[in-house]
């Protein structure tokens, strides 16, 4: 069996809380989307615009070395909270404080990954 050291996933205990950048996530796939969707959509719509809060619970590293993280954060669709808990890619959430970066940063040296991420 593998060493712990190589296995491709690494609970965070105790989880990083993050940011979500949902723009990031589900960006609007065409230029005239304002114009074009009803306002009836855009007002009831799972909001992009904002950072929502979450906590990184998971990391996992893809089969290509790409890291990911599993997420679980709430979005707001209309005027009501979602409850989600997904693997997210790197880039498309941050950590809330500084010292959870430096945490973050030894938790992924530990998958023997060192670039800059």
């Amino acid at each position: 069996m593998f060493e712990e050291r190589h296995r491709p996933v690494r609970w965070v205990d105790p989880p990083i809380e993050v940011r979500v950048l949902a723009a990031r996530l589900w960006s609007p796939q065409r230029l005239g989307w304002g114009s074009d969707t009803a306002l009836w959509q855009r007002s009831a719509g799972l909001r992009i615009e904002e950072e929502i809060p979450g906590r990184l619970e998971e990391l996992v590293i893809t089969s290509v070395g790409d890291v990911v993280a599993r997420v679980r954060f709430a979005p707001l669709i209309g005027r009501v909270r979602s409850s989600e808990n997904m693997l997210l890619p790197w880039g498309t959430w941050v950590p809330m404080a500084e010292m959870d970066a430096r945490r973050l940063r030894g938790l992924v040296l530990e998958f023997g990954i060192d670039r800059d991420l």
